[in-house]
């Protein structure tokens, strides 16, 4: 499908995804670099609030990229957001049981689409004819969408760019999952320093030691991860325990894993 050229670029684009950014940058990154093989006049990158029925889902955090100016395209958002977003006639793609890619044109009939209000009061009067969609459903993460849009003169997207576009979605979905499990590491891990410091005023040290006691880990293998010697450790948990009213290493876990 790809010719030599195109499949190394596809594979720099890969690597790219993976750079360490936060997340309106990777959003903002995506869109830029999926430019480079799939032009588009217009795109964005978003995700849905939680929702009980797909019509009412409401987006977040809107990303977009485009050969407009930025008014036009905060003007996009605000009347998909306040007007025209409840008309949207892809959104029960949001009820797929995993993620997919599509061309508006291969699931949308043109005479419903010309008949529509999303189509005739929202898309037309803007120039985005063609449209072509990347649902991203995992449980891990609230559904996100990218969206991409061309004019008449641009045409519709072609069969190589939907399979492109399919390529790369399972990488966006990796980072995506990655990200969201390293931000609810971090939550626990501060959540659990804080509950430790409130409650039992422990100091920045013995909460190191009291989450790898909570982990498991022997007085050695805290020695050894610390870089502390086993005395040291000792004392540690010896002021722990003073602290938190327990008795015994035992009891220690007991009270750590009621704060999960």
């Amino acid at each position: 499908m790809l010719n030599h050229t195109e499949w190394n670029k596809f594979v720099k684009i890969i690597e790219q995804l993976w750079l360490p950014v936060n997340d309106n940058t990777f959003k903002e990154n995506v869109l830029k670099l999926i430019k480079e093989i799939i032009p588009f006049n217009l795109a964005g990158f978003c995700y849905y609030k939680e929702f009980a029925d797909y019509h009412e889902a409401v987006i977040e955090n809107y990303i977009m990229v485009g050969d407009f100016c930025n008014e036009f395209m905060d003007e996009h958002k605000y009347m998909y957001d306040n007007i025209y977003g409840k008309y949207d006639y892809t959104k029960w793609l949001l009820g797929s049981k995993e993620s997919v890619v599509c061309r508006e044109s291969d699931i949308v009939s043109s005479q419903f689409r010309d008949k529509s209000k999303f189509y005739t009061l929202f898309l037309e009067p803007r120039n985005l004819i063609y449209c072509m969609d990347c649902y991203i459903i995992n449980e891990a993460i609230p559904p996100h969408i990218l969206f991409f849009y061309r004019d008449t003169v641009s045409g519709d997207f072609s069969d190589k760019e939907l399979y492109m576009l399919n390529r790369l979605m399972p990488h966006i979905e990796g980072r995506l999952v990655l990200e969201a499990f390293h931000s609810n590491q971090q939550n626990e891990t501060d959540s659990f320093s804080f509950f430790l410091k409130k409650t039992y005023q422990l100091t920045p040290k013995e909460i190191e030691i009291a989450r790898l006691i909570k982990n498991g880990s022997n007085n050695q293998e805290i020695s050894n991860i610390l870089s502390i010697e086993i005395s040291t450790v000792k004392k540690h948990i010896t002021h722990i325990l003073e602290k938190t009213h327990e008795t015994d290493r035992l009891k220690l876990i007991k009270l750590f894993n009621l704060h999960e």
